[in-house]
């Protein structure tokens, strides 16, 4: 048996935090008393550091992993499903928890388009099944909808998982690993997403899936890699539309595959339409039952008092405005590159006059964004070689176009939100990627890692 979990130690770790969270969410239902909650994940902590160092095989992994959980669980658990959401927060309008609702009651797609319900289903299906389970349990409906949240910090807390498996493809040492594993564990923007109820954490887990995926499929290209792919690929889309970007680092990886193996072709080509067979199926069903029922599938327009449309698209796009990055409210923003920067950290959420913990993360959060633009340029002119790096860079390029495109059709303030290009996190990896190569220590920039990690981990625990 021992042998078996050494083995499949990933597999282990994820019914684990699955089972642990269910545990959390019983005594939750049982007992409401928050401060319980605390005890049981210092226990495992505690536990899971002995361990470690009484095998004296000491991997950090597991560690950052467990208290990424244990922050997460701490911050749903002290936030109602109705905070610092996005669309949607009534049983029954055509928001988000409205599309779940309807699944979970009807169990039928909704007949309508309105609003969220333009959105593939994925989601709102899982949220329905968690609904459902609730309710043959005979649990209350407010208290179910909370536990939707579990869901979300499931997917937010295995994306340090994949992070980890694609910093031991780039060959990371422990170093760099474990800092690229902290600041992964306590993002704020992945912290405030364990929290959500739409659809952006599952596809921000996919899109990391993807890129794993892909690397795997670059190594191995097998058949059984190829149908994970498509599959992983076609749920990303079904999840939210916008997961289409990976569509190009897919394509970029297969080109260049073809391209080193050319007496591979045919089996190639062969493993490029059995993916097609299998991912566009599942990535664009919904869009053509939109267009056959409602002959549309059209992108819900926001209030208007949300429009920027009026900005000359000069200061909008190609401008940085630092004013903006510490407006009081979101709403008064029009300048695309600050409003990312801001909403990467905090998210739509007003900053109060004094609140230099909003400000200072803001702030080290730009540094961090300005140092990764200088390594990636650096990438860019003296090495090109990893292809890991190569799919994470192409995924970066092509979600800022998108992003742009997407504000110029839809000029508003939501539309600008970093949730939308959250992928781009993954460029973080380009600057451990460098100075790992380059078997260079620069304290400077790890203590700016570790002040930005300090600060976040301060944000969740106050907000």
């Amino acid at each position: 048996m021992y042998k078996y979990i050494k083995n499949n130690k990933i597999l282990f770790l994820i019914i684990g935090t699955i089972l642990f969270e269910l545990f959390i969410y019983i005594l939750e239902l049982n007992f409401n008393n928050y401060n319980l909650l605390y005890i049981f994940p210092i226990i495992l902590l505690i536990i899971t550091i002995y361990l470690t160092v009484k095998r004296k095989k000491i991997d950090l992994f597991y560690i950052l992993f467990i208290l990424g959980v244990i922050i997460r669980t701490l911050y749903i658990y002290k936030t109602s499903v109705y905070d610092r959401q996005h669309d949607g927060l009534k049983l029954l309008d055509n928001g988000h928890l409205g599309y779940i609702y309807t699944l979970f009651k009807t169990h039928h797609l909704p007949t309508t388009n309105d609003w969220q319900f333009y959105h593939p289903p994925l989601w709102h299906f899982l949220g329905a099944i968690w609904l459902t389970i609730n309710d043959f349990f005979k649990i209350n409906i407010s208290k179910s909808i909370e536990g939707i949240q579990i869901l979300s910090l499931l997917f937010s807390s295995f994306i340090i998982i994949l992070v980890n498996n694609i910093c031991i493809h780039l060959k990371l040492n422990n170093k760099y690993r474990y800092l690229i594993l902290t600041y992964f564990s306590f993002n704020p923007k992945l912290i405030l997403y364990s929290g959500f109820i739409n659809n952006d954490c599952l596809l921000l887990f996919l899109e990391f899936l993807i890129i794993y995926v892909l690397i795997n499929w670059y190594e191995k290209p097998n058949y059984k890699n190829t149908i994970l792919l498509s599959i992983t690929f076609g749920l990303s889309v079904m999840t939210k539309a916008n997961g289409i970007i990976m569509c190009i680092p897919c394509l970029y990886i297969f080109v260049k595959k073809l391209l080193e193996n050319k007496k591979y072709k045919i089996n190639y080509l062969k493993e490029g339409i059995i993916f097609c067979l299998i991912s566009i199926p599942l990535a664009l069903w919904y869009q053509v039952r939109n267009y056959l029922k409602f002959s549309s599938i059209s992108v819900a327009v926001p209030s208007k008092t949300l429009y920027i449309g009026n900005h000359n698209i000069i200061y909008r796009f190609f401008s940085f405005n630092i004013n903006q990055l510490f407006n009081k409210s979101p709403l008064h923003n029009y300048n695309l590159p600050s409003f990312m920067v801001r909403s990467s950290n905090i998210g739509e959420l007003t900053i109060e006059k004094n609140n230099y913990l909003y400000k200072l993360l803001i702030i080290f959060s730009l540094i961090i964004i300005i140092i990764t633009l200088i390594y990636i340029i650096k990438y860019l002119v003296k090495d090109r070689k990893n292809i890991t790096i190569n799919t994470i860079i192409i995924t970066f390029i092509i979600s800022t176009i998108s992003m742009y495109i997407f504000n110029y059709k839809y000029p508003y303030v939501c539309s600008m939100n970093f949730r939308y290009i959250a992928i781009t996190l993954s460029t973080i990896l380009i600057i451990a990627y460098e100075l790992n190569k380059q078997n260079k220590t620069n304290k400077y920039i790890e203590i700016i890692f570790y002040i930005f990690i300090t600060l976040s981990i301060l944000f969740s625990l106050t907000i």
